[in-house]
């Protein structure tokens, strides 16, 4: 059993990893420090519950790994493609403010990107629920297929941001940025009658008294 007295052993052997493939290691509830991966892909990689501390991640590809809980202490993602990936309760804050990443297929349950840059990033097909977008830069952000339940959208910048294969999206247009984003009919109807107002010709027609 792995425990802070006894952490995984670290299997990258040099500060700088270019080109390189790891595939199958558990790094579970380990910590490393200042290591710069460059155009390198990770496959069933385990960092959940670990502790990454000043490190790059370069035009990396990261597949069916698990990074749960995992704490990303200053450490910096440029060109990062996640794919498969279990990344629950993540808080990407902790990182560097500027997040240049991709998410496909990937489960963000419980995470926060909270005041992060994130422009232009894709979420494909992701579960994100009750996730903290709250004073982000969401402008041009694509979260086709997404199911956004529960998740939490305040003083966002969410500017021609797709939001129209979103699912489960709950927005307060009031509260956030909204100028150019694309959302689907059936979400607009939905904001638009959480605000308090009737749309004519969806639902019930309210009875007269």
């Amino acid at each position: 059993m792995i425990s802070p007295e006894n952490p995984p052993a670290d299997p990258f052997d040099d500060d700088l990893s270019e080109g390189k493939v790891f595939r199958d290691l558990d790094f579970r509830g380990g910590e490393i420090s200042d290591k710069i991966f460059r155009e390198c892909t990770l496959i069933n990689v385990t960092f959940a519950e670990a502790r990454l501390r000043e490190c790059r991640f370069e035009d990396c590809v990261v597949r069916l790994s698990d990074w749960t809980m995992a704490k990303i202490y200053g450490t910096a993602m440029r060109g990062v493609k996640f794919e498969g990936c279990k990344l629950m309760g993540i808080d990407w804050s902790d990182g560097h403010r500027s997040l240049d990443a991709s998410f496909k297929e990937c489960v963000l349950d419980y995470s926060s990107f909270a005041r992060i840059d994130l422009r232009k990033s894709v979420f494909t097909d992701c579960r994100m629920l009750e996730v903290n977008f709250s004073e982000a830069n969401l402008t041009e952000a694509d979260f086709s297929g997404s199911n956004l339940d529960r998740s939490r959208f305040q003083k966002t910048n969410l500017s021609r941001a797709n939001l129209a294969g979103a699912t489960n999206l709950v927005l307060n247009p009031a509260e956030n940025k909204v100028k150019g984003a694309t959302i689907a009919l059936d979400a607009a109807v939905g904001i638009v009658a959480g605000m308090g107002m009737i749309v004519s010709g969806f639902g019930d027609a309210p009875k007269r008294r």
